[in-house]
């Protein structure tokens, strides 16, 4: 029988590797189908305003090229990813689960995971909510900036688990402003007051 190690190296060889990986390794694979070069690659946990270092090492990803990024296991697998181009155009992707070990496509016009790029012009204030705390989120309120009622609990379908997330439905005629107020299961909640949420379709909190 070949070692399961042997097998994952012959995979990874590959000129355009399709990772196959398993839960709890947010290593990911981005394929380049821009008509540039990806200069530098960004992957930070979700939330963290610091992108730190470029994941390529000073390598580039050529257009039509493929590379696996790898990422510490067992730690985290909601990530913000921010590629560069060689131009200086960014493109963002927000609070990607790469465990599920989708490729990452760069340059395409529907980004991966349904995470949409920061460009994108939206009129429609539903999000996803990703919880990247170590609790579950039990409740989640949206009422239009300013208003004094909260409403009712937005989370119509239960509990968001750490690490998991949920849409948030939210129906338009009521602009695209609202405060946001989270509930973990310690009761202990966090607010986001005149969130533009046509803006935004990936909120991570913790």
């Amino acid at each position: 029988m070949i070692p399961r190690s042997l097998v994952l190296a012959i995979v990874l060889t590959a000129a355009a590797p399709a990772l196959a990986l398993a839960q709890g390794n947010p290593s990911f694979n981005v394929i380049n189908k821009s008509g540039m070069a990806i200069r530098e690659l960004f992957a930070t946990p979700a939330g963290d305003a610091n992108f730190g270092r470029s994941r390529l090492n000073g390598r580039a990803i050529p257009a039509g090229g493929a590379q696996v990024i790898r990422l510490p296991a067992g730690t985290n697998c909601i990530y913000d990813i921010r590629i560069t181009f060689a131009g200086g155009r960014n493109e963002d992707h927000r609070a990607v689960n790469t465990c599920r070990g989708t490729d990452l496509i760069a340059g395409a016009d529907t980004p991966v995971d349904g995470a949409a790029s920061t460009s994108e012009s939206r009129t429609d204030p539903s999000f996803r909510l990703f919880n990247g705390g170590k609790l579950a989120v039990i409740e989640l309120y949206a009422s239009p900036a300013g208003s004094p009622k909260r409403g009712e609990n937005r989370l119509t379908e239960g509990v968001i688990a750490p690490g998991a997330a949920q849409v948030v439905h939210i129906q338009g005629g009521e602009g695209c402003n609202y405060d946001l107020h989270v509930v973990f299961a310690d009761h202990a909640s966090r607010e986001k007051k005149n969130a533009d949420l046509c803006k935004i379709t990936d909120l991570p909190v913790r």
